[in-house]
């Protein structure tokens, strides 16, 4: 069975109060609407997820909600705690905790371990993996939970400066 994980890093967020803690820092404007245009997107392509899942940080969670906003049908939204500030080992262990019912879904996370994990799964290596780029990958399981590295084939990576947003 033919499964899509699509990751995304957080879009830009604000440094206007540098008295916030790191969790609590809201999206600025340029990532507001740069979310918005990769949800729009996302939605233009027909990859709307069955589920997004997203680390609980503000930014990252305003990122999950305005992505979701452009989609035609409605999707549930979880927040995970393991999401922030994790090492790859975490990605892999949350990848293979997601239900085997959903075939496609998009998690939102922080970088540097997201774009770690992005290259550890694809070799894709670039020197920077920029606010709310998505890569989407074809994952050949049957089920989440048996996924290996082997299953993952690297189908696109969306920068926003690229697509113009």
């Amino acid at each position: 069975m033919l499964r899509q994980l699509l990751l995304v890093r957080h879009a830009k967020s604000s440094w206007e109060n540098p008295l916030l803690d790191d969790r609590d820092r809201p999206l600025n404007d340029r990532g507001r609407r740069v979310s918005l245009g990769m949800g729009k997107h996302l939605n233009h392509l027909q990859l709307e997820p069955d589920l997004v899942i997203s680390s609980p940080a503000l930014r990252a969670w305003q990122t999950a909600l305005l992505v979701s906003s452009a989609f035609e049908k409605s999707v549930d939204i979880h927040l995970n705690d393991s999401l922030y500030d994790c090492h790859t080992n975490e990605w892999w262990k949350q990848v293979q905790l997601l239900p085997d019912e959903c075939s496609r879904i998009l998690m939102v996370g922080h970088n540097p371990e997201l774009h770690q994990f992005i290259a550890e799964i694809s070799d894709f290596l670039i020197p920077k993996y920029p606010t709310c780029a998505l890569a989407l990958f074809d994952v050949e399981s049957s089920q989440w939970q048996h996924v290996k590295r082997s299953d993952f084939h690297l189908k696109e990576v969306m920068l926003p400066k690229k697509m113009g947003l």
